[in-house]
């Protein structure tokens, strides 16, 4: 079973900062590392590879550090990867972003599934994987919180979490699968597969050019998506004691206050 598994680097959440002016994540100078859906969507790839047998391939757009991130997935476990990186990349939406990767993709040829985090730290739309789908017109099935695969490796069950209940979806494969937390425990990466991770340094490294890609229809000029805003929002403290002649009395004051606030 060969799989491409498309991970996002991104910022540390304590240390996000932006610019307000631009709408933009900076980027530069803060702790960078694999989006957490992401290592699901590897570690999920891994016992896939593990049973079927295949191969994993990596696919990671973004600046130079994104090498770093890249190794940790092949410190993992991951057989290949490849580094989409391009000055017009940047400031590309999800729908924008999904276009690269499908032209990575496309290029790269034959696979059986493509892995995806559901959503990432910085941009949290949920949107990329399902542009996967949309361009590549394969099934999808998002927010996925268990995998099986059968025998044969020509379908795939997938429980769906939604915040109702959970749904059951089944497909052939190929097919596009986002993943989220609670579907695995990503292992850490292990002393001897960091070292073979660095021993080597030969991952490719795509730009616009490779990709047969306008450089206008990509990037913040090429996204549909206007961001008016981007903030990080201030968080703010507040204590109040509900009080009562008992315990009694102090829980219907605090019942009478969630109400008043609407939290129940």
């Amino acid at each position: 079973m060969d799989i491409f598994v498309c991970m996002k680097q991104v910022p540390i959440l304590s240390e996000i900062k932006v610019d307000e002016k631009k709408g933009l994540v900076i980027r530069e100078g803060s702790a960078m590392v694999i989006n957490p859906e992401d290592t699901n969507a590897i570690e999920l790839a891994i016992e896939l590879r593990n049973k079927f047998g295949g191969k994993i391939t990596a696919i990671s757009m973004g600046p130079k550090s994104v090498r770093i991130a890249v190794k940790e997935a092949e410190a993992m476990g991951v057989d290949d990867a490849i580094m989409l990186r391009d000055d017009a990349f940047k400031a590309s939406d999800a729908q924008t972003t999904a276009k690269i990767l499908v032209k990575a993709i496309k290029k790269l040829g034959h696979f059986d599934l493509i892995l995806c985090g559901n959503q990432t730290l910085d941009g949290n739309t949920a949107l990329v994987a399902p542009h996967i789908a949309e361009y590549l017109d394969l099934p999808q099935i998002t927010y996925g919180k268990s995998v099986e695969v059968n025998r044969t490796g020509t379908k795939i069950k997938v429980r769906r979490f939604t915040e109702t209940k959970d749904y059951v979806f089944e497909c052939s494969l190929p097919a596009v699968v986002s993943v989220t937390k609670e579907i695995n425990d990503p292992h850490l990466p292990h002393i001897i597969g960091i070292y073979d991770a660095y021993e080597e340094d030969n991952e490719p490294v795509w730009n616009a050019k490779d990709l047969d890609i306008d450089p206008d229809d990509v990037g913040l000029e090429g996204s549909p998506t206007t961001v008016l805003r981007v903030f990080k929002p201030k968080r703010a403290s507040k204590i109040e004691f509900i009080k009562g002649r008992n315990n009694w009395d102090k829980a219907d004051g605090l019942v009478k206050k969630m109400l008043e606030d609407k939290l129940i």
